[in-house]
């Protein structure tokens, strides 16, 4: 996205993912960073790219915060992934899931 005086800028890190067993390819969203509405934007993006590319669809891993942003985008929760820590942080926790991470989703 272009970014402009009135408009924060945003982050999107995607990759395509092919099944090795299955024909499936999808569109890895890995990091999406930004305000709720270049989120959505850019969530938004990420269906155009993998229509335009012809993709099976868009996979990606967010926080219980940012539910609301995926369902506007047209993205639904398929399954909750529970995130164990030491109970010593006690701040905002951002989980970060790399490809490896992803290869359990399948």
């Amino acid at each position: 996205m272009t970014p402009s005086s009135e408009e924060p800028v945003g982050c999107m890190i995607v990759r395509v993912a092919t099944h090795p067993l299955k024909p499936f390819s999808v569109l890895r969203v890995c990091e999406l960073v930004g305000s709720r509405r270049i989120r959505q934007k850019l969530l938004q993006k990420a269906l155009m790219l993998a229509k335009e590319s012809d993709l099976d669809g868009v996979i990606t891993v967010g926080q219980s915060t940012e539910k609301g942003d995926y369902l506007r985008a047209g993205l639904w929760l398929a399954k909750r992934l529970p995130v164990v820590h030491d109970k010593r942080f006690t701040g905002p926790i951002r989980v970060t899931f790399f490809d490896s991470d992803l290869e359990h989703l399948w």
